[in-house]
């Protein structure tokens, strides 16, 4: 049975729901620094998410998740894309679901590789 959280994190702004109603977890000193993103120089940062969506709510959950925490809490310049690799997946309806959730306009830097068939290497 799919946990309540899967069945609350359908679109973005649900997403972005979920991800603000989580607890910060780091340690108070990591919380209250403050990072200098300027003195960063300008990279080529890929952020690469593999995953098998084979049908299940909490896969494509997760992956959801995943985007919408790296989108909402990273600074837009610290990466040029996110990468989802889908390793196989044979539901053309998580395929779509994904597809359909990336219309966001925060999603602008995601894009997906679709494998044919799922790879064991």
């Amino acid at each position: 049975m799919p946990s309540s959280f899967c069945l609350q994190a359908y679109d973005a702004a649900s997403m972005s729901r979920v991800l603000e109603s989580m607890p910060d977890t780091r340690p108070m000193r990591c919380r209250d620094h403050a990072y200098e993103f300027t003195r960063l120089e300008a990279s080529d940062v890929s952020v690469t998410i593999v995953s098998h969506l084979g049908g299940a709510t909490d896969e494509l959950a997760d992956v959801k998740l995943s985007l919408t925490s790296i989108v909402l809490r990273t600074p837009y310049d610290l990466y040029d894309e996110i990468v989802v690799i889908d390793d196989g997946t044979d539901s053309v309806g998580a395929q779509q679901t994904l597809a359909a959730f990336l219309q966001d306009s925060r999603f602008n830097k995601v894009r997906c590789v679709v494998r044919p068939r799922r790879s064991t290497k």
